[in-house]
């Protein structure tokens, strides 16, 4: 009967500490996992350059001059570039006027212009042509009546064109670019070759000058 009383007490004595067990499990169970930290944002994807609408590309390897609308080639033309003493700088711009009839200023501080002196419009010693196209000054695009100098590389860092190649992309860049002149405005242009005539365009057009 003693001993019966204490396997009693041994057996009880486990179920307590199977209790205690137990308890000590469900506790560690309710403990909260810790959140992993979240995952960083993806970096923005670049932005696609514009294709759409009227654009100007100047390939200075090719020596051309593409003029874009959308995805279709309106034109192109061949082009003197700079020199690899005087090179055409590369990037991406907006043409921003047409000059009719330009006058010429020497950019200061180049040495090859030491001896030489501003030019009205008209005037033979007047290197721009019959119009010049402002995107990077003093970088532009002007005619030239030197046109053995198309397609080689004989600037001093602007784009020449054919005199009538940069009538016509004059008169286009103001077309699209917002600017509205009656046909009368290009007769008396080229009439007076003296007289400038500066050009804002409303809604400048892309060029992009490229190796």
């Amino acid at each position: 009967m003693q001993g019966s009383k204490w396997l009693m007490v041994v057996l009880a004595g486990g179920v307590a500490a199977c209790a205690v067990g137990d308890s000590s499990d469900d506790e560690t169970a309710a403990t909260p996992e810790t959140t992993p930290p979240a995952a960083p944002a993806p970096a923005p994807m670049p932005a696609l350059p514009d294709t759409t609408g009227l654009r100007f590309i100047v390939d200075i390897s090719d020596r051309k001059l593409i003029v874009m609308d959308g995805q279709d080639t309106l034109r192109t033309d061949p082009v003197a570039v700079g020199t690899p003493d005087h090179p055409t700088p590369t990037g991406d711009w907006t043409i921003d006027r047409v000059d009719w009839n330009p006058d010429w200023t020497p950019p200061p501080g180049e040495d090859w212009t030491e001896d030489k002196e501003k030019q009205p419009p008209g005037s033979a010693l007047n290197p721009m042509g019959r119009a010049r196209l402002i995107f990077n000054p003093p970088y532009s695009i002007h005619g030239t009546k030197d046109r053995a100098s198309l397609g080689e590389a004989e600037s001093h860092g602007s784009i020449r064109v054919a005199n009538e190649t940069v009538i016509a992309l004059g008169k286009l860049v103001m077309e699209r670019g917002g600017v509205t002149k009656p046909a009368t405005f290009f007769t008396e242009v080229a009439a007076d070759r003296k007289t400038m005539h500066q050009i804002p365009i409303t809604s400048p057009i892309p060029i992009k000058v490229q190796q």
